[in-house]
């Protein structure tokens, strides 16, 4: 059989690559060099004229992935050639993969075209420059929608095996595997269910649990920031998508956490996504306020089994070269948010001779008994403890240690210690705000000519050239390309 395949082979057209039958990728998407204008509209117009030669009956469609919304010289050039053109994103929040609804609506295009007009139909995949990793990730989809592979992990080295050696690592400074291995493992569900993919759901991230403490500055350890990239749910037709959380900059959210104190970092988050989104998690070096990526993920809530996330190293789309820095065992969880009546799980009250009466939405109900409702507490100062090993010699522990009765706990002042550690006052507070206000009315405001997301990105291509900073300047004044 396999003789006769080959004697019957018929060879694709020049500048094109076979991916299956009759579905065709532009051999310039696997190369690291870039067609001056001229040669790269005289490359489509070659391949243009001999794909209407070799299909003569045959209708085409292109897929192309680009950024932005412009219309690409790619759709312009076959548009003449009467080929239809789609333009698709070759990002989704800076993450080289599509949200899982485009993704199906691409296989099942690729699907419906290639049966109509008696199976004469042709495909035909490209990408702009940069947009290799995208078209990877659906080239694997294909094989695996179409039951021609089997092993998400096989399927998509395959692919990644066709393109240069080192060209995933020039196009994204991040490791894209585990983020486009976890939604090539969504596309394989299909035939567990009817219903592919299954209806989006809201899913709340309540924290960020990290087990083990990364290692990105001198002191063995991190300032995690949080961020959060998806659909926003309040825009008028819910397809709107940007950031949806940020770790603030200051205050206690954002701290400093080294591997000798501590092993576990817990960040309160307290964010709703449905459908697609991004998790990002940064380092920030406060001396230089640069931001490292120490890793990322891209899911999709309606495969998130029990509302929990539970990721390990393998799972997290990080740096190519920064494996040595997440410690043995390192873990990154987001246990289930408590639900109430927007679908969040509240706890419900352990005494059941509390009872509430009148309408709790007009907030008119009394506690059972007819006790009247206590008075409001003395807010206390946030106060980070450090465990110590023995009592303290001259504390209250010592104390209650040298007395006869030792099981009984010691008598402790509340009220005392609510005058201790009270926080401010609201007049405090305000006289305090507002010479805060005061302090900043003529402080000059800082201006980011570059968005910091593409600045920390520059950072990362530019260490991997290995050239003086004064050469680098010289070669991209003067615009000398053999140095860099």
């Amino acid at each position: 059989m396999s003789l006769l395949s080959r004697f019957f082979y018929r060879r694709p057209p020049d500048g094109l690559l076979e991916l299956t039958d009759r579905i065709y990728v532009f051999d310039s998407c696997f190369s690291t060099e870039v067609l001056p204008e001229g040669l790269y509209q005289l490359y489509l117009h070659e391949i243009s004229n001999e794909l209407h030669e070799e299909f003569p009956e045959s209708s085409f469609l292109a897929f192309n992935f680009q950024e932005g919304e412009r219309r690409s010289q790619f759709s312009e050039i076959l548009c003449e050639y009467d080929i239809t053109v789609m333009d698709y994103p070759k990002q989704y929040e800076g993450c080289p993969l599509l949200p899982l609804s485009l993704v199906h609506h691409f296989l099942h295009l690729c699907e419906s075209w290639l049966t109509l007009n008696n199976n004469q139909n042709v495909i035909l995949l490209h990408c702009e420059r940069g947009g290799w990793p995208i078209l990877a990730f659906l080239l694997a989809s294909i094989l695996i929608y179409k039951k021609m592979h089997t092993g998400e992990r096989k399927t998509l080295e395959i692919v990644y095996r066709e393109a240069p050696k080192g060209l995933s690592q020039l196009l994204s400074p991040l490791n894209p595997y585990p983020s486009q291995l976890r939604y090539l493992q969504y596309i394989s569900r299909r035939n567990l269910s009817e219903e592919w993919p299954p209806p989006e759901r809201a899913l709340s991230l309540d924290c960020l649990i990290l087990r083990a403490i990364p290692n990105f500055d001198n002191k063995n350890g991190c300032r995690p920031i949080i961020r959060i990239y998806g659909r926003n749910l309040l825009s008028k037709d819910g397809l709107l998508t940007q950031m949806l959380y940020s770790t603030p900059r200051k205050g206690r959210n954002l701290r400093h956490y080294c591997q000798k104190q501590s092993d576990v970092i817990k960040i309160d988050i307290q964010c709703m996504v449905e459908g697609d989104a991004v998790l990002e998690c940064l380092h920030l070096d406060v001396d230089s306020e640069r931001e490292v990526m120490m890793f990322r993920i891209m899911f999709n809530t309606a495969f998130i089994r029990s509302n929990i996330l539970i990721l390990n190293c393998d799972n997290l789309d990080t740096l190519w070269d920064s494996k040595a820095r997440f410690p043995k065992g390192f873990r990154a969880e987001s246990p289930p948010g408590p639900k109430g009546s927007n679908g969040m799980q509240q706890p419900t009250p352990s005494n059941n001779r509390l009872r509430s009466s009148g309408s709790l939405s007009s907030g008119k109900g009394r506690v059972g008994g007819g006790s009247s409702i206590p008075p409001k507490k003395a807010s206390l100062k946030p106060l980070h403890w450090v465990k110590v090993t023995r009592a303290m010699q001259g504390s209250l522990w010592a104390d209650n240690q040298k007395q006869e009765d030792q099981s009984r706990a010691p008598e402790i002042d509340i009220s005392e210690l609510e005058s201790l550690f009270s926080a401010a006052t609201i007049s405090d507070n305000t006289s305090k705000a507002g010479a805060r206000r005061g302090s900043k009315i003529n402080k000059p405001e800082k201006v980011q000519l570059v968005d910091l997301r593409r600045a920390y990105n520059c950072e990362i291509m530019l260490t991997k050239i290995k050239i003086p900073l004064p050469d680098m300047l010289v070669s991209c004044k003067f615009y000398f390309p053999q140095p860099l």
